[in-house]
């Protein structure tokens, strides 16, 4: 059974993380060490607001605007500083056996090792799915004619229909609205009764909602884990990343301590995860690049421009071809530190006593680190909150920008689709931003960039005109490319 004591979440603000060193934001640098035990006399922890009895600092999760409030934090208690919980709330993760958020065990070794080996080869030929997804997006944007449509939604279905294509091999609207469903109730509200275990017997909607898609996402998951069970491919090279994966357990022999743990359901949640990570965050990003493009309508401009001088007039710019398209790819790293689509990263649970620029962890401690702030850095980056591409075309800065961009994060937690990920967003923006013009409806319905959070940091709902170019390629052309 679960333990009732707290649970202690150390929120760290880190501007960068590399090779065990750790570098809080407006801190110097500070190394992360690991200790057995510490002598009474040299204990420092973190500052922690003061806790409500029951609730403990729950309510800090409850702002509005949660990475802001993060941000903004550090001011008042350091860059580093501790939150009180009842829970670490695994209400949907088949008990914390997810890639994303589960404990580091040798379980969950194999499983990372078992999902990186089987998407791997799916990520190095997905090319032609993100083309024709791409060309059909296109095709779409010149069905509207001009009118005002929400690009977000053609954004997450197109996502969506290439990770389940690269995944099962077949169509997706079933797990697409399950997918949608959980994002969307995944929320403050929806999981602070995960945190506090007792708020369970109250009613709420969020949870009762974000707890039915669960079930239906995971029978999915279940029905066609099932068929590729029974219909494996004769050859390697016919797999979808879920056959990859029922071959890889075949085909390994697992260690006995590692076996003891390991279970269907890691290789479940592993799928789960590819899904989440890349359908809505993939979306969102693309989402706020119009959203941004509409408020830097130059942006544009100069982007159409590059494109049709890297590539020509009559053909579409290829995922190999990005090194001759700088600005578009300084944009789509602007847009990575500006609007984080994951703002707070993947909890890491420490396995043994440590510490953190001096403050001391304890084994257990749920370490969060803090992107969004990391990314608003000011000592890291000038003028922060503005939109500038240029500021990692400037060969004097390129080295320090890269080193201090984490929007995937980094270690053994990085991100596994990040390569999915940047192919989707470069493919899909050079193809619209060829073809097309964007435009707001009205000089006052500019999108809101204030942002709304839950899992993720998502753009306000706004609506975009899309204006064909003269050099548009016929769509019957575009499939010829194919």
């Amino acid at each position: 059974m679960r333990s009732q004591n707290p649970i202690h979440f150390a929120i760290a603000c880190w501007s960068n993380v590399r090779s065990g060193e750790a570098v809080p934001a407006g801190s110097q640098e500070h190394r992360v060490s690991a200790r057995s035990e510490f002598p009474k006399d040299d204990r420092l922890y973190p500052p922690c607001p003061l806790p409500l009895p029951f609730l403990g600092n729950l309510l800090h999760l409850a702002h509005r605007d949660l990475p802001v409030h993060l941000h903004i934090s550090p001011r008042k208690y350091g860059d580093i500083y501790r939150l009180s919980f009842w829970d670490k709330g695994d209400l949907i993760t088949l008990g914390g056996k997810d890639l994303s958020l589960g404990d580091y065990t040798p379980a969950w070794k194999v499983q990372r090792r078992l999902t990186h080996i089987s998407t791997k080869p799916c990520t190095q030929r997905p090319e032609t799915v993100l083309c024709r997804e791409a060309r059909l997006l296109c095709q779409d944007c010149q069905q509207v004619k001009g009118a005002p449509v929400d690009l977000s939604k053609s954004f997450s279905l197109r996502t969506c229909k290439i990770i389940a294509e690269l995944t099962f091999g077949i169509t997706f609207q079933e797990i697409h609205q399950c997918i949608i469903d959980i994002i969307k109730f995944w929320s403050p509200r929806g999981y602070c009764s995960g945190f506090i275990p007792f708020l369970r017997r109250f009613p709420n909607r969020s949870l009762t909602l974000l707890l039915e898609a669960a079930k239906q996402r995971d029978s999915f998951i279940k029905s066609q884990l099932d068929t590729h069970k029974i219909n494996t491919p004769s050859c390697e090279t016919d797999e979808d990343i879920l056959d990859g994966m029922i071959r890889f357990l075949r085909e390994n022999t697992v260690k006995d301590n590692e076996q003891s743990e390991f279970s269907e359901d890691h290789l479940h949640m592993s799928v789960i995860d590819l899904f989440i990570g890349g359908t809505e965050t993939t979306a969102s990003l693309l989402t706020w690049t119009v959203a941004y493009l509409l408020h830097y309508t130059e942006a544009q401009e100069k982007i159409h421009q590059e494109i049709i001088g890297a590539v020509g007039s009559d053909r579409y710019p290829t995922y190999p071809e990005r090194n001759c398209m700088p600005y578009l790819n300084a944009m789509i790293s602007e847009m990575l530190r500006l609007r984080p689509v994951v703002p707070l990263a993947l909890p890491h649970c420490t396995v043994r006593d440590t510490s953190i620029a001096g403050y001391t962890i304890h084994k257990g401690t749920v370490v969060i680190p803090n992107i969004y702030a990391a990314h608003h850095n000011e000592a890291v980056w000038a003028n922060p909150t503005q939109f500038c591409p240029e500021r990692f075309l400037s060969p004097s800065d390129s080295s320090r920008t890269s080193r201090a961009l984490l929007p995937f994060g980094v270690g053994a937690r990085l991100c596994i689709g990040e390569t999915l990920a940047r192919m989707e967003a470069f493919v899909f923006l050079s193809h619209l931003l060829r073809d097309f013009r964007l435009a707001s409806p009205s000089p006052d319905l500019l999108p809101d960039l204030s942002g709304e959070f839950g899992i993720n940091l998502k753009c306000r709902p706004f609506l975009v005109c899309i204006s064909p170019r003269g050099n548009i390629l016929k769509v019957q052309d575009a499939q010829k490319e194919i």
